[in-house]
């Protein structure tokens, strides 16, 4: 949610169409964080404990408020776009089920690189979802606002989006590339067991 505010304040010019538009993503941030933890601490009880869920690859059913899904992209880009990024979406491969903590996973790495997109950016980004056999594999590419190469921040969300990607075995790299700044994070879709 800070992010996202953050990216508000740093884009000059906004009308306030897009102030609230912003306002609206915070928001929906912050209602899903809480049903992700609400997630997390299922996920985390013992079996048998009141309310919990079957476990992870017993096919058991979210509740119904709980999760952001990469399928919900177009949502979020949607959204992203209309705070004023200029997004371009391609997907690669066959969209098929994917396990709970990849699918959350991907979505918070996609809503993370394009608010920084958006935050540092000149304007525009490219998301490109590919699904392969084994992982699917999510790169936003955008140029850099000129004079953003130096903007500074926590650096918070590259290690959050690592981190994800670290926890379900998969690859991350965030850089210049090609005169863009790239995030690509590699998943794996193949659960063991």
């Amino acid at each position: 949610m800070a992010i996202h505010a953050t990216a508000v304040l740093s884009v000059p010019g906004l009308d306030r169409g897009q102030v609230e538009s912003a306002l609206r993503v915070i928001r929906e941030s912050s209602v899903q964080g809480l049903a992700e933890m609400r997630q997390m601490i299922e996920l985390l009880r013992e079996p048998g404990a009141g309310g919990a869920r079957a476990p992870a690859g017993d096919g058991g059913a979210l509740p119904e408020a709980a999760t952001a899904r990469l399928a919900e992209a177009d949502r979020l880009v949607e959204r992203i776009r209309a705070a004023g990024l200029a997004v371009r979406v391609r997907t690669d491969g066959t969209p098929g089920p994917l396990p709970v903590g990849v699918d959350l996973a991907a979505y918070r790495i996609v809503q993370e690189s394009l608010t920084n997109a958006l935050k540092h950016g000149a304007g525009e980004a490219e998301l490109t979802i590919a699904y392969r056999p084994t992982e699917v594999v999510l790169t936003v590419e955008n140029p850099v606002r000129q004079g953003g190469a130096g903007l500074t921040g926590a650096g918070a969300g590259l290690i959050g989006m690592r981190e994800r990607a670290t926890l379900l075995a998969g690859r991350f790299s965030a850089g210049q590339h090609d005169g863009r700044w790239q995030v690509r994070a590699a998943l794996p879709t193949l659960e063991d067991g």
